[in-house]
This record gives C-alpha cells, sequence and structure tokens, in this order.
C-alpha cells in the first residue's frame, strides 16, 4: 500500500517566509523522502492543519492539487510496474 505523509521544513526557510513541502513515501518495506518543489508559510500551512481543512487562497488550492497529482503519478508508477 502506498502512503504518502507531506511535511513542512522550518529550518529552511526561504527569503520570502515559506518553508519548503516534502514528502515521505512509504511503499511495502521502502520509504523515500524529497520535495515536492511547492512552498507554504508554517503559519498557513498550521491554519489549514496542514491543507486538509478547506482552503480560501488561491495558492493554497493550486498547492493542494499539485500535491494530489504528485501522489497519483506516483501510484500509476506503482501500478505499471506491478
Amino acid at each position: 500500500m502506498l502512503k504518502v505523509i507531506y511535511f513542512i521544513k522550518s529550518d529552511k526557510v526561504m527569503k520570502n517566509g515559506e518553508c519548503p513541502i516534502y514528502a515521505k513515501i512509504q511503499y511495502q518495506q521502502q520509504t523515500l523522502t524529497m520535495s515536492t518543489k511547492q512552498s507554504i508559510t508554517s503559519k498557513r500551512w498550521n491554519f489549514t492543519n496542514n491543507l486538509r481543512n478547506p482552503l480560501k487562497l488561491e495558492k493554497e488550492k493550486v498547492i493542494k492539487t499539485s500535491l494530489e497529482s504528485f501522489k497519483l503519478a506516483f501510484e500509476r508508477k506503482i501500478k505499471r510496474e506491478f
């Protein structure tokens, strides 16, 4: 089963005050951590409960859609391999 957990690296704050969003991908016994190339302020990340609550800002909606695409791409890749 594929499991993707998103988190921010608050120790890598960029000049604009945003933190990069990373994904921890677990499949069977393997784990991979990688950048999603998306970023958000830690305040908004916490306020939206890690983008789970209803989103009001357009940027957050775009980020959430991008993260869903990210996960879908991994699911497709796994299905093709098996």
